[in-house]
């Protein structure tokens, strides 16, 4: 849509630019416009309201990263949840980096916590990395707390991928935070559950960078790293 993407490059900032595309190496550089998030996300919000809205969001493939950022926040202002993943659904596909693909949530979810953990399912088992990565990320958010279950984390672990590097991430991340939230259950989920090396590694790294892992924790998980 050509009033999205003349807004975009209206409001581009080539220092921030600058600074996001050694954090994003894996896309081409032609595809960040360099818009920061706060503008994106007051975009979205006033966009929400239009109905060319939906029209914009049929119009996939975007050409920009931005346009993405765009696309996925307009889902979160969704207030029918159906709708919701049907638009996730359509997304996803095409989504080919992190920035994409982390940081979702939208209210409804929490209304519909069952329905929701069944897509997360249907995710974690696609083929594609993003699909995956953003089923984890969706556990970390809303099963991490008074949900956790020990099948979240044998869920998670499943996602590994020996040298898929943004779903290695992301696993390790989960279980690092699952680590902070419910040591003992994943410490020994983890300890008997094979891991890629570099996720299992990353995980011990990550949790003992954790504030909220005590020493004595972080001691015996680096008793686990493999050499």
């Amino acid at each position: 849509m050509k009033k999205i993407s003349d807004f975009l490059f209206a409001n581009r900032d080539e220092s921030y630019r600058t600074f996001s595309l050694p954090l994003i190496p894996n896309v081409d550089p032609a595809f960040i416009i360099g818009v920061r998030s706060p503008i994106i996300k007051k975009k979205a919000k006033e966009f929400s309201r239009d109905p060319q809205s939906r029209e914009f969001m049929s119009e996939l493939p975007h050409q920009y990263l931005e346009e993405y950022s765009l696309h996925r926040q307009l889902i979160e202002h969704l207030k029918n949840y159906d709708e919701m993943i049907r638009e996730l659904d359509k997304l996803l596909p095409y989504i080919n980096n992190w920035a994409n693909c982390d940081g979702f949530s939208n209210p409804i979810i929490l209304k519909n916590k069952s329905s929701f953990l069944i897509k997360i399912k249907e995710w974690a088992a696609s083929s594609d990395t993003y699909s995956k990565r953003f089923a984890i990320s969706m556990l970390m958010r809303y099963f991490l707390d008074d949900d956790f279950k020990k099948e979240y984390l044998l869920l998670a672990i499943s996602c590994d991928r020996e040298n898929d590097y943004y779903l290695q991430m992301m696993v390790a991340w989960y279980l690092a935070t699952a680590f902070a939230k419910h040591y003992q259950i994943t410490f020994d989920v983890f300890k008997k559950t094979p891991l890629s090396t570099f996720t299992h590694n990353k995980t011990i790294q990550k949790a003992c960078e954790s504030f909220r892992v005590s020493e004595s924790q972080k001691n015996e998980l680096r008793t686990l790293k493999i050499k």
